[in-house]
């Protein structure tokens, strides 16, 4: 099978496409493997970043609506209607959040075993990781059972805690503030490990939400960078051999692509292939250094 690389450029008149180094099955057989590589990080890079553009949906429409859900609450000659929706978005939003996070740890760990076997030593760190932070961050283990909560027995967020004070001068102000009641918890779930519970135990009074979400947002950085650093070694090879076999096709608004099942026209003319796009674009995204 004759297999090459080459490249497609956008132009004017229609793409331009170009054969030029021919390579061999076992070269193609590892750039397969290569570029495999590449959209394995990417995909949980992907991920990653749809646990903060769900944690950033959540915090922006609390802090947008919370005034009106203030104004609409059943303290207050408002909207029940609008209350309770306002009510069930930010549930649904707050649960978006959670389940991305869980899918995020989950994904992980899937394609370490996957990537590096069971009883691997990067499946090993990443146990010793997670291990880490359930232990150490009360926001990680009691947000991973929280998920398993709303599964299980409804919406998470219940206690909003608004309330209002009359000023001196005949002025109402509102606030309001997200909390959590610890004996409420208890009673309602028995699905909290141990050490969640015991935490929820030794409790006195309603947690606040907010602070969590900002413990969390530290703590999912923490753990990209460690499995990044997992990946680190694969990604460099994948991304070396990537660059030594194709870079110097590279060029402004050109794809440089795989080309098999190539057949030609009986005057030379190119008549029917298929093609696999480099992910260069991915590579320079990553910006892998090695």
């Amino acid at each position: 099978m004759e297999i090459r690389l080459g490249t497609i450029k956008q132009e004017k008149s229609g793409p331009s496409i170009k054969l030029e180094d021919e390579i061999s099955e076992t070269q193609y057989n590892d750039l397969l493997d290569a570029i495999k590589e590449i959209h394995t990080l990417e995909s949980n890079k992907r991920l990653f970043e749809i646990v903060f553009l769900n944690k950033n949906d959540f915090v922006d429409t609390l802090n947008r609506d919370i005034k009106e859900m203030i104004k609409s609450s059943l303290s207050l000659a408002g909207n029940r209607t609008q209350y309770y929706q306002h009510h069930l978005n930010f549930n649904r939003l707050f649960l978006n959040y959670l389940s991305s996070i869980k899918t995020f740890i989950d994904h992980n760990e899937k394609k370490i075993k996957n990537n590096f076997g069971d009883e691997s030593k990067e499946a090993k760190e990443f146990k010793n990781i997670t291990h880490y932070y359930f232990n150490n961050f009360f926001c990680y283990r009691f947000f991973v059972k929280l998920r398993d909560y709303g599964q299980h027995c409804g919406m998470p967020l219940s206690d909003f805690g608004l309330s209002t004070h009359r000023n001196p001068d005949g002025s109402y102000i509102s606030t309001a503030n997200i909390e959590f009641d610890p004996k409420q918890l208890l009673e309602t779930f028995s699905g909290w490990k141990k050490d969640v519970t015991k935490d929820l135990e030794q409790m006195q009074s309603k947690f606040p939400l907010a602070p969590l979400i900002e413990n969390m947002t530290k703590v999912l950085l923490g753990f990209w960078q460690a499995m990044d650093a997992i990946y680190t070694d694969k990604i460099c090879k994948a991304t070396i051999y990537i660059k030594g076999l194709a870079d110097h096709l590279r060029s402004d608004n050109t794809d440089v692509c795989i080309f098999t099942n190539i057949q030609d026209n009986e005057d030379g003319s190119l008549k029917k292939f298929e093609t696999l796009t480099i992910p260069f674009d991915i590579i320079d995204m990553l910006d892998v250094s090695c």
